[in-house]
């Protein structure tokens, strides 16, 4: 009886709602051809207006009359488009709220066919009951008893199968995507939860957020929401650069779309990995700690890994070093005079390296014949505490 006052209740809720919807649509027709008769009489008195200027011989209201008249025109096009689209969505409300409304209908009527049958059941059961006990074995009592129970628990069911009509979300988020329609059936009342796990290559990377949907799976979901509060990354890394890279590590992440640059973590390295394009690679997940309301799901980003990073260091340009078998060596100016200075190499980062002996603080090191900047001179003050961080970037979609 209660999944029979509640298919009712329902069904009132949704006439009235579905109601509201029509009477809207219908408002929205009324509207739009009351603002067409208004644009039409304005219309006919702005020509009207035009042919007394006409006959007047007034060039400047001739002029101002036909303006008037052409912007008109122009509104009573748009407001024929307006009532076709009004027309439209009111025939699409009444859609729906004919298939709503069948669809509650139909519910009444399986509730009370189960309800009847369950009390017919029931009064049944108790009959059966009564008749053994004037006087009955003790087993036959026992066997009625059974089957009251067993219709009780089938009355139960069916209350429980109205209130599972009801989806619920399994957390708080953002719907992202809708996939029932109305009268579908539920697949059944189980939740699903999944993150991305988008793979690719270019150095690029897809975000997304923890999702969950309610169906029988994630990818059959009646509705999927997501929670852009965790936002993630996942990036496609080549083997040769996945031995530097481990969990915790720092990241940034440029997203080409806005510019932006976001800070993050690693948060896993695939143990396995995947062969795209003959390609060994391995997918690394990127956290994003803060939520950005800019970041959208899918969104492709370049990813920078740093893993290792020296701070205060003496560095310059990859490109000024020259190494020949075991010796590494520099060009230093002094006095406008050249010479080659063997040197010992530190940290490698993505476009300085870590000088650890040979050069010191305010040495002009001449940079190879094709590069713009010609020299390249250590500051004057302090040492340097940004060049020696090495980098590793990957990515995927």
């Amino acid at each position: 009886r209660t999944a029979l006052t509640q298919a009712r209740a329902t069904y009132l809720l949704d006439l009235k709602q579905q109601n509201e919807l029509v009477g809207n649509a219908r408002r929205a027709v009324g509207a739009a051809e009351q603002q067409l008769a208004d644009d039409q009489d304005a219309l006919a008195a702005a020509q009207k207006a035009l042919t007394a200027a006409q006959q007047a011989g007034d060039a400047a209201a001739i002029t101002a009359q036909q303006t008037t008249i052409s912007r008109l025109q122009t509104s009573v096009a748009t407001d024929q488009t307006t009532i076709a689209s009004a027309k439209n969505s009111l025939s699409q409300a009444e859609q729906a709220r004919d298939k709503t409304l069948l669809a509650d209908r139909h519910a009444i009527q399986t509730q009370q066919g189960q309800v009847s049958a369950a009390e017919d059941s029931l009064a049944s059961q108790k009959a059966q009951r009564a008749s053994n006990q004037q006087p009955a074995r003790r087993g036959a009592i026992d066997s009625a008893q059974a089957q009251i129970d067993k219709a009780e628990v089938s009355v139960e069911q069916a209350e429980q199968a109205v209130e599972n009509t009801t989806v619920r979300a399994p957390v708080a988020g953002t719907v992202a995507a809708v996939a029932a329609v109305v009268g579908q059936s539920s697949p059944s009342s189980s939740t699903g939860t999944s993150g991305s796990t988008n793979s690719g290559t270019s150095g690029t990377s897809g975000t997304s957020g923890t999702a969950a949907g309610s169906g029988s799976n994630s990818s059959s979901a009646m509705i999927t929401i997501v929670d852009k509060k965790a936002m993630q990354l996942s990036a496609a890394v080549a083997e040769a650069d996945i031995v530097k890279v481990s969990v915790g590590q720092s990241a940034s992440v440029t997203l080409p779309a806005s510019g932006k640059t976001l800070s993050g973590k690693v948060t896993s390295v695939a143990a396995q990995s995947t062969v795209s394009n003959n390609v060994v690679q391995y997918d690394v997940a990127v956290s994003l700690p803060t939520a950005d309301s800019s970041v959208r799901l899918g969104q492709t980003g370049n990813v920078t890994i740093t893993t290792r990073s020296h701070a205060n260091v003496l560095y310059v340009p990859t490109s000024a070093i020259t190494t020949t078998g075991t010796v590494t060596t520099v060009t230093r100016r002094v006095d406008r005079v050249d010479s080659t200075v063997q040197v010992e190499t530190g940290l490698v980062g993505s476009t300085g390296t870590e000088i650890v002996r040979g050069l010191s603080l305010g040495d002009e090191v001449v940079l190879p014949t094709g590069d713009s900047t010609g020299s390249f001179t250590f500051p004057g003050a302090g040492r340097s505490a940004s060049p020696g961080r090495s980098t590793s970037s990957g990515g995927g979609r």
